[in-house]
């Protein structure tokens, strides 16, 4: 899903499932793992050279995301 599907009642709507999205850099959230170094993220293997991609568990408004 693109960064227009990341808002508060989407995120519970789905809950039950797992997604992927990116999520916006207006969240304080995002802005602060942004900050981060990515060495304490752990990193997702797939086979697309161009593009970077990592994972951590955060949560946003009550619902815990990996």
């Amino acid at each position: 899903m693109d960064v227009v599907f990341y808002s508060q009642s989407n995120v519970q709507k789905v809950s039950s499932l797992k997604w992927l999205s990116r999520v916006p850099q207006t969240i304080g959230m995002a802005k602060k793992l942004i900050q981060e170094s990515t060495e304490i993220w752990t990193t997702v293997e797939y086979h697309l050279p161009v593009y970077q991609m990592w994972k951590t568990k955060q949560n946003y408004r009550r619902e815990e995301q990996q």
